[in-house]
């Protein structure tokens, strides 16, 4: 019994882990880059996000990754911690991941 129990605590622990909410699709308008290192994107709806914070291994890759969205008008989907609201503007919350692809395609 004990077993079982730690085994379903686990499960929902590592359930809720990786529980992420995905948000639409979206152009990227413009990237700013703060004087702390945090990168900040704005969709053409006007929706700011946080794309990456200060000393984060992805954060050169991150910005190359919007700089070239914005240039080409790629379309760009990113995912936030569970309970993230996609329809407003949060730029206290980093992106977990940021995907990136051709409309044409």
């Amino acid at each position: 019994m004990k077993n079982t129990s730690i085994l379903v605590i686990s499960l929902l622990l590592s359930f809720n882990s990786y529980a992420s909410v995905k948000c639409g699709t979206e152009r990227v308008k413009g990237v700013q880059i703060k004087k702390s290192g945090e990168i900040l994107y704005t969709s053409t709806d006007g929706v700011r996000r946080l794309a990456s914070v200060p000393n984060s291994p992805s954060g050169s890759f991150t910005l190359e990754i919007l700089l070239k969205a914005v240039e080409k008008k790629y379309l760009v989907q990113s995912a936030f911690p569970d309970g993230y609201d996609c329809k407003s503007s949060n730029n206290k919350i980093p992106a977990e991941w940021i995907y990136m692809q051709d409309p044409m395609s």
